[in-house]
């Protein structure tokens, strides 16, 4: 144990508070002055301080007050959202939330819960959905430094994290910036008022999918690149660039038996089914032979610039048409002949060779940029380590 450190349990040092849902068929517990939470409004922010709904004073005097600084824990549906109040509120019975005694800072209890979210979840319990019991909560045991060295480590953690945010706003910012760029050569290609030629994708390239594939099996999976192919998902695709830092392997037979789907650098993945659907990047930089899985189609053989073709796909244009071809409520899905149909504006090659080499310094931007939000990352999560670890 460090120097000055304690370890003690959550419910010795803290309050720990739930809550409950005032009787809907009551309308005089709702829309009073009264802020009530539920976990489904907490977004990953790290403070919290607006609402959906409000509740009555009658319905509040049955509930305990969460005063500001109240650190919010939800623990069901799902268990570990984190945020910090920053208005005094009431919650519903989601939550078990921490009210910090003198020698606690609530937001060096905020990194702490964050950083074991995973062993709490492990503590849920229940059949139709897994839930944090007040006393798994209490009895949880954390590292208590000082207090002054607990602040010393928020400041610290919350140094990185906002260096982590800014660097993500600047993804996001090269983003806007291509695709403003794309518009503003282009026109928007809905109303296609440059009157370029308009072709179907299916003319201009090849899109190709795992036909009739049911899905992989466990024996289907390697553990590394030494004994099989990488199988790229949806969660290669991160800023709209691939990232392949965390793969998955199949085996060099289930990646041999389907070569029309064979991944090189230069083809563009457009994700055709799932919550991600239309989602699309680029393929560079690949660092091994790789395929799809049943998620992905691979567009291939491009005659129009594959740079361009991508940013298309990326377009909001194309996310509406997208929208026009999913079917299928529980899983969306649009078919490869709906993606064929695609209507794909054909500008001059040369202006399209020009929009390609303006992209490709914005992606290498991008590129650098997102190492080092890795790396910044990376030294966040050893941090959390040492602290909480």
């Amino acid at each position: 144990m460090k120097k000055d450190w304690t370890y003690k349990k959550l419910g010795e040092v803290a309050e720990i508070v739930g809550g409950s849902t005032p009787k809907t068929s009551e309308p005089a517990n709702w829309e009073g002055s009264n802020m009530w939470v539920t976990p489904a409004e907490l977004d990953g922010s790290k403070y919290f301080g607006k609402t959906q709904r409000t509740i009555s004073d009658k319905a509040a005097s049955k509930l305990q007050l969460l005063p500001i600084g109240t650190v919010l824990f939800s623990s069901r549906a799902p268990i570990g959202k984190v945020a910090i109040t920053t208005a005094p509120m009431y919650c519903n019975q989601g939550f078990k939330n921490v009210i910090c005694g003198d020698n606690l800072y609530n937001e060096y209890v905020y990194w702490c819960l964050t950083y074991n979210i995973p062993l709490l979840q492990s503590f849920g319990v229940g059949a139709t959905f897994k839930e944090l019991s007040k006393s798994a909560m209490s009895d949880f045991s954390i590292p208590i430094p000082p207090l002054s060295i607990q602040r010393s480590i928020v400041s610290e953690l919350d140094l990185l994290h906002s260096v982590i945010e800014k660097k993500q706003e600047q993804l996001r910012a090269l983003d806007n910036l291509a695709q403003s760029l794309f518009y503003q050569m282009f026109g928007d290609p809905i109303t296609n008022p440059m009157g370029w030629e308009i072709k179907k994708l299916g003319e201009v390239c090849d899109v190709k999918g795992r036909i009739g594939f049911r899905g992989y099996t466990r024996n289907d999976f390697v553990d590394s690149s030494k004994d099989g192919a990488i199988s790229l998902s949806p969660t290669n695709i991160i800023n709209n660039q691939m990232d392949y830092s965390k793969c998955s392997y199949v085996t060099w037979d289930k990646y041999n038996e389907s070569p029309e789907i064979m991944v090189k650098n230069g083809d563009i993945l457009l994700v055709k089914t799932g919550s991600s659907y239309g989602k699309c990047a680029y393929v560079d930089f690949l660092p091994h032979e790789a395929t799809i899985n049943p998620q992905f189609v691979v567009i291939k053989e491009h005659k129009i610039i594959s740079r361009y073709l991508t940013a298309y796909l990326q377009s909001e244009a194309a996310k509406i048409k997208y929208n026009e071809f999913v079917i299928g409520t529980a899983i969306p899905t649009f078919s490869q002949k709906s993606l064929n149909s695609m209507p794909i504006l054909c500008p001059p090659l040369s202006l399209q060779q020009s929009f390609a080499a303006k992209v490709s310094a914005i992606e290498e931007q991008k590129r650098f940029i997102s190492q080092s939000i890795k790396d910044v990352e990376s030294l966040h999560a050893q941090r959390m380590d040492q602290y909480f670890g």
